[in-house]
């Protein structure tokens, strides 16, 4: 079994945005990330999350939804990076958590009105669960539709796409099994392990490393401090081809140990036969001589 939770979610936390830059999208980028960095110690991770034998899912700010927003709303938070809701680490003992981030659903936000001047605005969050953006789910419609879709963001959405992958390698590890029930892997018990191993082998910061890392302007033995906190072992790859990556790496791995350890099994059967070919030792005097040599260092050790 394996146990999926989500980091949980901190809507009171908000972009912070600069009013003299708001009609320059990079600079409103900087400012939503720099700002939610440093408001990073009031979006610890929320009680189960930091379990230690659990995967630990954060959100990204990310969603399949194209549609065009409207002038009172804005999207402040570069696509790809950790949604302004989504926690950071890290866990017990400075464990990395949460492990692994996927799409939760895109978070907008009211566009600050016109003539404010100059100076700095919390922008405060609008919900729109009837045309999104955010990920969709089956939901009775207003006027009791059974085919309405409603739109939501959170890191609930990111576990259940975790739990969505993990489904899908514990299938593929169990297709690997031979026509006669033997598994060339590994044995059905270690599934839940290796399914969440093989879930975070696929993950990488990949494009966000270079993009947070200047955003918010870190260097040296920082870049990978915070960037651990902030984005766990990075975003798990949801694709089937890039699962199926990481099983063949595995698989790739697990037989070169098996080669390497019959290599070395077999090296030292044949050393053994050529000693009692040669008379030099007999097994139980072989093993008398193995006794003799502990026994004489023991001795000299305690003397």
């Amino acid at each position: 079994m394996v146990v999926v939770v989500s980091g949980g979610n901190h809507g009171a936390t908000k972009p912070v945005l600069n009013t003299a830059t708001l009609d320059n999208p990079d600079a409103v980028a900087a400012d939503a990330v720099r700002s939610l960095f440093d408001a990073a110690r009031h979006r610890r991770l929320l009680s189960p999350a930091e379990a230690v034998n659990v995967i630990t899912v954060g959100a990204l700010h990310a969603d399949g939804l194209d549609i065009e927003l409207p002038d009172t709303v804005i999207d402040p938070v570069p696509a790809g990076s950790p949604a302004s809701y989504s926690p950071v680490g890290f866990g017990f003992r400075r464990s990395v958590k949460p492990e692994v981030l996927l799409p939760g659903g895109r978070q907008v936000f009211s566009a600050p009105p016109p003539g404010q001047g100059t100076g700095e605005v919390e922008v405060q969050p609008v919900e729109s669960p009837q045309k999104g953006p955010g990920l969709g789910a089956a939901a009775p419609g207003m006027a009791g539709e059974l085919d309405a879709i409603t739109y939501s963001c959170g890191t609930s959405n990111a576990a259940a796409l975790a739990s969505r992958s993990l489904s899908e390698i514990m299938d593929v590890l169990e297709a690997a099994r031979s026509e006669d029930g033997e598994a060339p892997i590994a044995d059905a018990q270690y599934y839940p392990v290796l399914a969440k191993t093989l879930l975070v082998h696929a993950a990488g910061w990949h494009d966000s490393l270079a993009k947070m890392r200047d955003l918010l302007g870190l260097s040296g033995q920082d870049v990978r401090r915070e960037l651990t906190r902030i984005l766990g072992y990075g975003r798990s790859a949801a694709s089937a081809s890039a699962r199926r990556s990481a099983l063949a790496s595995y698989c790739s791995v697990l037989d070169r140990s098996a080669k390497i350890s019959a290599t070395r099994s077999a090296s030292l059967s044949h050393r053994r036969l050529q000693l009692l070919r040669s008379g030099a030792a007999s097994p139980s005097r072989w093993r008398g001589s193995r006794r003799s040599t502990s026994i004489r260092r023991s001795t000299e050790w305690r003397g």
